[in-house]
């Protein structure tokens, strides 16, 4: 009960506080408004960051050697890109195959779930 009243009493507060605010003069509400959007923006794009600090990998530190420039001295910005587009095209191909092997498993485990009969084992993790 004590926590009802609380918050009874707080949501009595803010409304007290609006109703003052509208007595306000158009300059101050704009004022509270543009610091209330500020506050709420910082608060959006921290959570942001924070979200994807933790969701992201972390960034690779050591170049890989696929990606490295070659010691022939040609760093030019089309080889660079050429070397680019090999690696992605490669990582991209890599996972196109083993997303197609992960479909296929499953479709083989589907059939020898399928005809196996209708007798189903449950065991405990």
């Amino acid at each position: 009960m004590q926590v009802r009243k609380h918050v009874q009493r707080g949501v009595l507060g803010v409304e007290r506080y609006i109703r003052r605010l509208q007595k306000y003069d158009n300059a101050a509400k704009r004022r509270w408004l543009i610091g209330a959007v500020t506050i709420t923006m910082v608060c959006i794009i921290v959570l942001w960051v924070v979200y994807l600090d933790v969701t992201l990998p972390s960034v690779i530190t050591e170049v890989p050697e696929e990606i490295r420039a070659p010691e022939t001295g040609d760093d030019g910005v089309m080889a660079t890109f050429m070397r680019g587009l090999g690696v992605v095209t490669q990582r991209i191909q890599n996972g196109i195959v083993s997303s197609i092997e992960q479909f296929w498993k499953a479709i083989g485990y589907v059939r020898e779930m399928v005809s196996g009969g209708r007798e189903f084992s449950i065991e405990r993790e």
